[in-house]
Order: C-alpha cells, then sequence, then structure tokens
C-alpha cells in the first residue's frame, strides 16, 4: 500500500470513528420555516451524503504533486480570517450590532462550532495564530509567548524575531521579523509544497506575528507598522517591497484619520449591555482619551508613531488592513490562476482596544460594531473577484479575553491584580539572603519566571532546587493558583489534572519560563484595564465557523480543539497534515466537502 493509500485509510477511520458526531449538528433553514417532512427530507439528505463521503475516499496519485487539487470547479481560495482577542460569546453579545453581510452572514450560513478551545494554558497571540495554521500547540510548534528570554544569552526575544530578516517598507522602519522561531508547517505550507509551488500563500494583519505564522514558511507576509502608518514586510520574503505595496503605501494609507475624530456609531438604547463610558482602569493612550469622541493627533503637529499607535487603537487600523487585503486580493490575482490560492487576513484592533479598555467598554461595542463592516467588505469582495461557491473562508480568534477585575468584583467575585514586580523583588530578598548574592532574575515573561543564565551556572545550587524555592516565594502571593517548575514539567511530574495538561501542552522547553504561574480567575497581572493568557474558558474560548463553498448551515455543539482546524484543512486539499499536528479532522465540514464535490452547489454568494 502507497503513502497516500495509507493516508487515506487513516483518514477513513478517522472520519468512521466520529460519523455519530454529525448529527449533533442543528441544520438551519435560511429564513422561514420548515415543515416536519421538509426538515426529515433534509435530514435523510445529509445522512446519504456523509456515508457516501465515506464510502468514495480514494487513493491520490503520488506522481502528481497537485493531485490532492480540488477540480477547476471547485475552491480556488482558502481565507483564514482571524479577529484578534475574539471572545466565543461574540454573536451573542453583540447581536443587535451584526448586520446581514459581516459576522452574521457567517454564523448562520457556515459551520458554526460554538464551543471550540484552546487547549494550551497560555492564551496569547503568537501561540494562538501558529495553533491555527499547525495544528498544533506550543509544545510542538515552539511559540511558546509572545516573547521570551534566550537561555544563553538573557535577551529578550520576540516570537517573529529574525535579526537575519530586516523589515522592508518605505519611511525608513527599523526592525525585523520571520517564522524562523517556528518549529512545525502549517497547512499552508503543505499546500504549496504538494503543488510544487504552483499555490501561494499571502497573510497580512496589524500585528507582525499575527501575518507571519499562520502562512508559515513558505507564504508572504505583510504588517502595519506603527512607525509609519504604512504595510511592511521582510527580507525574508522579498528583495524589494511589491510595486502594487509601494504605490498602496504612497498614498498614505493612515493619514487620512489625522485630525479627525473616532465617533460613536451605536446607541445606549440598542439592548447591548455595556460599562459607563470613561471608567478609570481604562487606559488613555497617547492623549487619545477615554471616552467618546477620540481625537486622532491631539497635540501633534503631523502624523507620527503616537499618532499611527492611536489608529491601531482604534477601528480604523481594521480598516487599514482591509483596504490592503482587497488590493492585495486584486494584485496578486487570488483564486484567479488556476490553483487555489490561501489568504490568511489577521484583524487585531479587537485586540487593543479590549488591553486599552476592556471588553465590556463602549469602545470594545463600537470596535465590535466596526468589525463586522470590515468583514461584510471582505466577504462582498470575496464573492465578486472569486465567484460564488468557490472560496472557504475559516473565522477564528487567537484567544478570548477575561472581563477587567474591577468589573468582575463588583458583582462579588474576587479578582485583583498582581504586581509581578513585587513578586521579583521578593524572590531577590529570598535568593540572596538564603544562598547568595546574585543577581538571580531576569524576569517574568509570558505565563512566568526566568533566572538570570548566569545566575544558574554560577549560583552553586542545582535548578531544580532555585526553582522550587522561587515556587514557594510566588505561591505566598495573593490570587496565585498554582505554580510548576521547569524540572517537574518537563520530568512529567505533574498531577493528573486538567489544569496541568493544559501547562504541559503550552511548555516549550527551551523557551517556557522556570517556573511557570497561573493565577486565579479573573486576576490579572500589570495596569491593562482587561488582558488574556489563562487557561480558562473566557480565555480559551472563541468562535470558529467554515463558511462558503458551498457548506450547509449548522450549528455544532460537541466541543472541538482550535488545533482541528489545520488538519481539518489538510483532508480538505488531500495533503498531509502539518507537521507537528495534534488535530482531528471536523467530519461535519469534510462530509459537506465531499458531498459537495459530487453534487453541484445551489447557493449563491461564497
Amino acid at each position: 500500500m502507497d503513502r497516500f493509500a495509507s493516508d487515506n485509510q487513516a483518514l477513513f477511520f478517522r472520519l468512521r470513528s466520529s460519523r455519530y458526531q454529525l448529527f449533533e449538528a442543528t441544520v438551519r433553514p435560511p429564513s422561514g420555516s420548515v415543515s416536519n417532512e421538509g426538515m426529515h427530507r433534509l435530514t435523510r439528505y445529509l445522512i446519504v451524503a456523509w456515508l457516501t463521503a465515506l464510502a468514495t475516499i480514494a487513493p491520490i496519485s503520488a506522481q502528481d504533486p497537485a493531485a490532492g487539487a480540488p477540480p477547476a470547479e471547485e475552491i480556488r481560495l482558502v481565507v483564514i480570517l482571524v479577529v484578534d482577542q475574539l471572545r466565543g460569546d461574540v454573536f451573542h453579545r453583540f447581536g443587535p450590532l451584526l448586520g446581514a453581510d459581516g459576522l452574521r452572514r457567517l454564523s448562520e450560513g457556515g459551520i458554526w462550532y460554538r464551543n471550540a478551545r484552546f487547549t494550551h494554558g497560555h492564551t496569547v497571540t503568537g501561540p494562538g495564530h501558529a495553533t491555527i495554521g499547525t495544528g498544533a500547540r506550543p509544545s510542538g510548534h515552539g511559540i511558546a509567548s509572545n516573547s521570551w528570554y534566550d537561555r544563553r544569552t538573557g535577551a529578550s526575544i520576540n516570537c517573529v524575531e529574525d535579526a537575519a530578516s530586516p523589515i522592508l517598507g518605505t519611511a525608513g522602519e527599523t526592525g525585523n521579523g520571520s517564522p524562523a522561531n517556528l518549529t512545525a508547517s502549517t497547512f499552508s505550507d503543505e499546500w504549496i509544497l504538494a503543488t510544487g509551488g504552483r499555490a501561494r500563500a499571502f497573510s497580512v494583519s496589524g500585528k507582525d506575528r499575527g501575518a507571519i505564522l499562520p502562512v508559515g514558511k513558505t507564504g508572504k507576509a505583510f504588517w502595519y507598522s506603527t512607525a509609519s502608518g504604512r504595510l511592511v514586510s521582510s527580507t525574508y520574503y522579498y528583495k524589494q517591497l511589491p510595486a502594487w505595496v509601494v504605490e498602496f503605501n504612497n498614498r498614505k494609507p493612515s493619514d487620512r484619520y489625522f485630525k479627525k475624530s473616532w465617533e460613536r456609531g451605536t446607541k445606549d438604547d440598542d439592548g447591548i449591555i455595556t460599562g459607563r463610558d470613561d471608567r478609570s482602569f481604562e487606559k488613555d493612550i497617547h492623549l487619545f482619551g477615554k471616552s467618546f469622541p477620540h481625537l486622532f493627533g491631539k497635540d501633534l503637529q503631523k502624523p507620527e508613531g503616537k499618532f499611527y499607535e492611536q489608529v491601531a487603537s482604534s477601528p480604523f487600523g481594521d480598516e487599514v488592513i482591509t483596504d490592503f487585503a482587497l488590493e492585495l486580493l486584486d494584485k496578486e490575482e487570488l483564486g484567479r490562476r488556476g490553483t487555489m490560492d490561501i489568504l490568511s487576513v489577521s484583524l487585531s484592533s479587537n485586540d487593543i482596544v479590549g488591553h486599552n479598555f476592556g471588553p465590556e467598554s463602549v469602545e470594545a461595542k463600537e470596535v465590535t460594531y466596526h468589525l463586522d463592516r470590515q468583514v461584510a467588505r471582505l466577504l462582498t469582495k470575496l464573492d465578486s473577484s472569486v465567484g460564488p461557491g468557490r472560496c472557504l473562508v475559516v473565522l477564528a480568534a487567537d484567544h478570548g479575553v477575561g472581563f477587567s477585575p474591577e468589573v468582575v468584583s463588583d458583582r462579588g467575585y474576587e479578582a485583583k491584580r498582581v504586581d509581578n514586580a513585587d513578586i521579583l523583588k521578593k524572590i531577590n530578598r529570598r535568593l540572596n539572603f538564603s544562598i547568595r548574592y546574585l543577581d538571580w532574575s531576569l524576569g517574568f515573561s509570558g505565563p512566568g519566571y526566568f533566572f538570570d543564565p548566569e545566575a544558574l551556572q554560577f549560583g552553586g545550587r542545582p535548578a531544580a532546587e532555585l526553582e522550587v524555592a522561587v515556587a514557594g516565594v510566588i505561591q505566598g502571593f495573593a490570587g496565585i493558583e498554582a505554580v510548576f517548575t521547569r524540572t517537574d514539567i518537563l520530568g512529567g511530574k505533574l498531577p493528573d489534572t486538567e489544569l496541568a495538561r493544559k501547562v504541559r501542552a503550552a511548555f516549550h522547553p527551551t523557551r517556557s519560563p522556570d517556573v511557570y504561574v497561573v493565577l486565579k480567575p479573573f486576576w490579572l497581572e500589570g495596569t491593562s484595564a482587561a488582558s488574556h493568557g489563562s487557561p480558562y474558558d473566557y480565555d480559551a474560548h472563541v468562535p470558529v465557523i467554515f463558511f462558503g463553498a458551498g457548506l450547509p448551515a449548522a450549528e455544532v455543539t460537541r466541543s472541538i480543539d482550535v488545533t482541528d482546524i489545520a488538519p481539518t484543512m489538510s483532508a480538505i486539499l488531500r495533503t498531509s497534515p502539518p507537521s507537528s499536528s495534534v488535530g482531528a479532522v471536523l467530519p461535519e465540514v469534510m462530509g459537506a466537502i465531499r458531498a459537495r464535490a459530487k453534487t453541484p452547489p445551489r447557493r449563491q454568494g461564497l
């Protein structure tokens, strides 16, 4: 049996083992009501389609690297749409704000997995985007956090940092970026390899890590520069920016907002519950203000860094990214060249607004209202440029977010803020008094504490002993749920608990901390209005929707893992799963895709 036949046989048994899960989906008619007889006919159609799909998995020829490609009339473009910090309850909390052509179109027209979660313990942007693309957890894809300390040099490292790949811009931007730190392939990498490079993948985001990680090492990435308000890339991807990108940047896409205001687009009596505008813990970023209207460029004579930070901290950051994505679709002719392409779009403004004002703020409501309009623009463009039934859109988020501690404590929960600087002082004091006087600490990064590598080398005590000492200090502070040492995690000496399993899934042997810290629910480190990073549901629960390509409308209530997205995409493309993928193929999507291959789509739109 050849490798491709073996892969398909394995896929067959994985799908067969979960065949009954399909019936957990509630299929909704697009509008109006349906008779019992009509619903029975629809149910019988789905059952027949599912069984037919299982019976028709055929080996793929190993001689043609593009043999797994969908037929010409099939999917021509896959769009991964990631909304940074989008909570899993967004459709319920903000439903009345959503128009028919944006987020509601996705939730009502696609296969909506209502109980999708990350199962790693450190829920932040870098690991989340990497998991979506690779189907792996941080322990497998290597992106342990947004940043970490290098165990050899003690230097702080951005998760997409690469000194060999300086930024390509048009206004003297500095910095660098590439997927060099990603240790696993993505589903788009596997597709590009399988097609011999004929397929292409592009990615655009308001953040470098949101652009770079989803498409792995074979895609092209662009991201927003808060130094210039333009879109940049790096020498990892190009020797020089494409001419159309230079032209886009020459129009100074962010400068149109200078001296203008972010005004409210919604009303207080629309049924959406928010906190009052201008609360004590909200942040005034670069004189942007804590209440509406928010003025861009206040006290500035011309557009510069602070102003561009303000644009990113508003819905108009997403507007710039969407403008660029629409132009990319045209200039690169995505989905129109005879081979299926991949586009990842990560919208970041929701996350920045959530950190500055909180997910229950008036600003969070407003950014969701504007987000919905950008999603509608993108979907409308895909309809016209790629064509009905030829585009598959996957909506996901890199993490959720918890409510502000002050809001939660007002409702009777114990929730306060933790100051890592205070903990660090006590750690150094304890080690200096009990062992010897040294500069022991690099500090806290991501989910925990890092020793200075020279202190470990010359401290005169085993690392395991020092870790236990630090863990004891940390456990003495209020708000600490659990503390795990690096030695125990790597040695498999963890309790048999769900929390410990999430910690292990998040832990990378060289990039994770010496002492891993988990706060109690709703507690928060730092001064941001709100944040994320915990293993709890408010940070881990995110929406996942597969839409378009003739997929039926369905709500699936069983729990799935965000790691399931990538291997499902690989199954659709008939490629090998990403190299470190641990997810499972989603049968509701695969059944519908395979049934569609034998039945012309009846739907209009995507």
